[in-house]
């Protein structure tokens, strides 16, 4: 009986932290989508809404980024990289809604913020590439993220109101949130696939 109880209670933690994890995932998937969202011209819908959207969005990535790190024991490419993908979060939105004198240096600081994600994104896509069983959603998922987040960077090398910069941006948010999504669809299929019984099941009653 006391060996059932305790296998109880270790399913239940691996239920807790499987449930967190879906939700930090999705957390990103929605924020990136926000983002896409802010960073795409509409005529009709105001540039403040529009980058209340996008700070929101950023906002969200930065949580989801962070929960995914601590819920990593130990330190492998995966945490460093969701490490690395909050710090540049926040260092976008730093350059986003910092008031400084001189626009050019909050878009350095956003370009920045871009600039890590992709070194974060990159780092757990290599760890999917290393896992034992990879998953492929977790693969293409990061892949195309790392991608999307690359066109972002490179757009933010143009001058402010270039046209072409401004097209590969919007079309680099996209490319993220679609990357982030299959990930986030990924989890939910391997998180329904092992879904564990519930606590009075494993304790016998």
């Amino acid at each position: 009986m006391r060996d059932k109880i305790y296998e109880c209670v270790s399913w239940c933690s691996i239920l807790d932290e499987s449930h967190i994890k879906l939700a930090a995932i999705w957390l990103d998937g929605i924020g990136t989508i926000l983002s896409a969202i802010g960073n795409t011209p509409i005529r009709f819908v105001s540039k403040q809404f529009l980058f209340n959207i996008d700070f929101v969005g950023d906002v969200m990535q930065a949580n989801s980024a962070a929960i995914l790190s601590d819920l990593e024991e130990e330190y492998n490419l995966s945490k460093i990289g969701n490490m690395i993908d909050a710090s540049g979060n926040v260092t976008e939105i730093s350059g986003n809604v910092i008031p400084f004198s001189d626009y050019t240096y909050g878009q350095f600081l956003s370009n920045s913020g871009n600039a890590i994600q992709t070194v974060g994104t990159g780092l757990t896509f290599v760890n999917a590439l290393l896992e034992t069983f990879p998953d492929f959603y977790y693969i293409y998922g990061s892949l195309i993220q790392t991608i999307g987040l690359s066109m972002q960077t490179l757009a933010g090398k143009f001058p402010s109101g270039n046209k072409f910069g401004e097209r590969l941006n919007t079309v680099g948010t996209w490319v993220q949130a679609v990357g982030s999504n299959i990930e986030a669809i990924g989890v939910t299929l391997k998180f329904t696939r092992e879904k564990k019984p519930t606590a009075i099941y494993a304790v016998g009653f």
